[in-house]
């Protein structure tokens, strides 16, 4: 039996002369069948205003004349574009990292009189890829025109966050006081980082060791929401960490989830070493992206990576999920702390003027590095980031599926409090001077984070004009000694200062 066959174009060639098979089903209808496929494959694509700007959380308000929460959005939408559908071709598969054949390039040789139709199929090729590339042109110079449109580059960081925004914020910012005394935390003498005091507890706690009338420890329990802006703020009025939350957008949980889902894919792609699933914080999986020093480094160095762990990186930091949440905690950091955030984006600004070939994960946060905690259970031990700036913030996403009320809390031992951290909440903390740790899940939940965080050592090396400290003290006459000197041991003071104010327990 032979059949003739035909080309898109409706041209017929050669017939078919190998073997004709007839289905089961005499019914069968191929075309719909494909359309059921693409029905099903588009319902796996996120919705189209997934990642729509949208304002902060925030609690109701009891009194009339306190500000609209809704209104009080960290995000500049003046110049914001709504982003095109999602293309899920850009999902990472291993088929994405090495190139492939055009299935329409009619220089290819297929067997079986594929000569009379190559000139049509290669004139067909040819007319697809014109269109393309005036699509792509188009698009181009409509991206070129927007951008002429828009304000001046912004500073490094890129959180321009309009005032009456902040003021609005900073308004429904519930401030939680604790006993805590942030001028006593431990830190070097020259208050660049924390200071290492590790007990290198390997283990966790549960939430019946923690709080509770039979409990050791017998700390406090905060049922945050994950949603309320919370300050937590010390003895003295200073607000010396912050309890983000989220912004409320409705489609916000679902952006969470793409996220988990997106470290999900990313554990199962890369390439990590025994020491990135084991490791002083705890069992689970990590990668790390951007700019460090420290350790025995002669100057700031991009993180290193395998290759295969640089192309996942790459695509974690092309995800809009999680560039949506780098600009969210800068501008939440910009908006809280204005004073200590303009410290980084000074200090940092300077080292990427310095030295261009340094890249931040994000171009939109104003922190240097990045940790991809890909679990499945990210659970941390008792631990400091000791090495972070002392005075400086870290930022912390949950994210994952677990149950917040039993498991995944944020400790904070210093404190002695105990925080609800449900996922797609995010927190700043002082992580160089607090240890933190978190509270056991379930065995089949899973749970990642998302962190950000600077180096104190990139502070110092910018202070001490971009090279080493003994290098830097050589240079310096003892007139400038004397005044370094003096300098180091007032930088814990002028850290301290940077932290808000807030009315002390005792005047509020």
């Amino acid at each position: 039996m032979s059949l003739s066959r035909e080309t898109r174009s409706g041209r017929t060639f050669g017939d078919w002369t190998g073997p004709y098979i007839t289905p089961g089903d005499p019914n069968l209808n191929v075309a719909e069948l494909l359309k059921q496929a693409i029905r099903a494959q588009d319902e796996l694509s996120p919705p189209d205003d997934l990642f729509s700007l949208s304002p902060l959380s925030s609690p109701q308000s009891s009194s009339s004349n306190s500000p609209d929460p809704a209104s009080a959005s960290l995000l500049d939408t003046s110049d914001y574009e709504e982003p095109e559908e999602l293309d899920l071709t850009n999902q990472f598969t291993p088929d994405s990292l090495i190139p492939t054949p055009d299935p329409l390039d009619a220089s290819l040789n297929l067997a079986g009189g594929m000569e009379e139709c190559q000139s049509s199929d290669a004139l067909d090729a040819k007319a697809r890829r014109k269109r393309r590339n005036k699509t792509k042109s188009k698009a181009n110079r409509k991206r070129q025109r927007t951008e002429k449109k828009r304000k001046p580059s912004r500073l490094y960081g890129g959180s321009q966050v309009r005032e009456e925004v902040k003021k609005k914020y900073r308004a429904v910012v519930e401030p939680m006081y604790l006993s805590h005394q942030m001028k006593l935390a431990p830190h070097v003498k020259t208050a660049y980082t924390g200071r290492n005091r590790e007990k290198h507890v390997m283990k966790t706690f549960t939430l019946e060791e923690l709080v509770g009338e039979d409990s050791r420890y017998k700390m406090k329990l905060f049922a945050w929401d994950g949603k309320t802006p919370t300050g937590l703020v010390d003895q003295e009025g200073r607000m010396f960490g912050l309890l983000a939350g989220h912004p409320t957008d409705s489609k916000w949980d679902k952006l969470a989830i793409w996220a988990a889902n997106c470290l999900e894919e990313a554990r199962l792609r890369c390439c990590a070493s025994p020491q990135a699933c084991h490791g002083r914080r705890g069992e689970f999986t990590t990668l790390r992206d951007g700019v460090s020093h420290g350790g025995g480094q002669t100057h700031p160095k991009n993180l290193s990576n395998t290759i295969v762990n640089e192309e996942v990186l790459a695509w974690l930091n092309s995800q809009e999920c999680f560039q949506r949440l780098a600009g969210f905690v800068s501008s939440v950091f910009a908006t809280t702390a204005p004073e200590l955030h303009a410290h980084y984006e000074k200090h940092l600004g300077a080292l990427h003027e310095h030295d261009p070939s340094l890249k931040p994960s994000f171009p939109s946060t104003v922190f240097t590095a990045t940790t991809y905690n890909l679990g499945p259970q990210t659970v941390c031990y008792p631990h400091l980031d000791f090495a972070n700036l002392a005075f400086g913030w870290c930022s912390i996403t949950a994210l994952g599926s677990f149950d917040p009320k039993k498991g995944g809390h944020l400790v904070l031992w210093e404190c002695g409090l105990v925080i609800e951290f449900p996922p797609g909440a995010t927190v700043l903390i002082p992580s160089a001077l607090v240890h933190h740790s978190n509270t056991p899940i379930a065995p089949l939940e899973r749970r990642f984070s998302f962190t950000q965080y600077s180096a104190g050592a990139l502070f110092r090396w910018v202070d001490h004009g971009f090279q080493k400290t003994e290098d830097y003290r050589d240079s310096l006459t003892p007139e400038a000694l004397q005044e370094l000197d003096e300098k180091n041991e007032k930088r814990w003071a002028y850290g301290l200062s940077l932290f808000p104010r807030l009315p002390s327990a005792s005047t509020s």
